[in-house]
């Protein structure tokens, strides 16, 4: 019996440790869970958490306590949803405990065809990109993929052989800005690892979202 129960409170003890770490990985606890999206402007790397259904939205700079203007995080946000293709207004920032800004917002619905595309990997990624307002192409959805270290990123290198199209996405690191040439230096690795010789070219850019390639081999 006691040995059932010292069991039990291992178990709880566990339990509580993994929500105290989610929410340890939030600015602040209301947005424990939500996946925060990376900008940087003006050399300055930061957090944006989004949440769509309560039109409501914390912005936190990477690596240091609230010194930026309200204005500069204002056109952040503006960029944010610009790249959605939405319209959304901002209401005044509140200063949150922590080091960082909160914004309601109201968005104007953009139709359908105005609205940014994105290449999804997977299907709970492409109900992500539909609930943050992307059109969503499932081309690459179901295609074999490899995985690449290159310098500190992790890239995933989808290659769609029938197409002749290949999609590459990495994991985001902050601090970090990528550029063309690791998406190049991977996808040259990636031809040369499956033993073809092949000229490629970019066909889409998404930012921290991935590239997409054209290529003939």
């Amino acid at each position: 019996m006691i040995r059932l129960n010292l069991t039990a409170a291992f178990i709880a003890v566990l339990a509580l440790a993994g929500c105290m770490t989610t929410t340890a990985e939030a600015p602040v606890p209301s947005y424990a869970g939500v996946e925060p999206v990376m900008y940087t402007t003006n050399g300055i790397n930061y957090r944006i958490y989004d949440k769509p259904q309560q039109k409501i939205l914390f912005v936190e700079i990477v690596g240091q306590r609230w010194s930026a203007s309200k204005t500069s995080t204002g056109s952040v946000t503006k960029e944010y949803f610009a790249e959605k293709g939405q319209n959304c207004t901002l209401r005044p920032a509140s200063l949150v405990e922590g080091g960082g800004l909160e914004y309601r917002y109201t968005c104007v619905a953009a139709p359908a065809a105005k609205r940014p595309l994105r290449y999804c990997t997977n299907e709970a990624q492409c109900r992500d990109y539909e609930k943050r307002g992307f059109r969503v192409d499932r081309e690459f959805v179901g295609v074999s993929s490899s995985k690449y270290a290159h310098r500190q990123w992790a890239f995933e290198v989808l290659d769609n052989t029938r197409q002749g199209t290949a999609f590459l996405h990495f994991r985001k690191i902050p601090s970090y800005t990528i550029t063309d040439f690791e998406f190049e230096a991977v996808i040259e690795r990636h031809f040369a690892k499956t033993g073809r010789s092949c000229t490629f070219e970019k066909v889409a850019d998404f930012g921290e979202d991935g590239r997409k390639y054209s290529y003939s081999c």
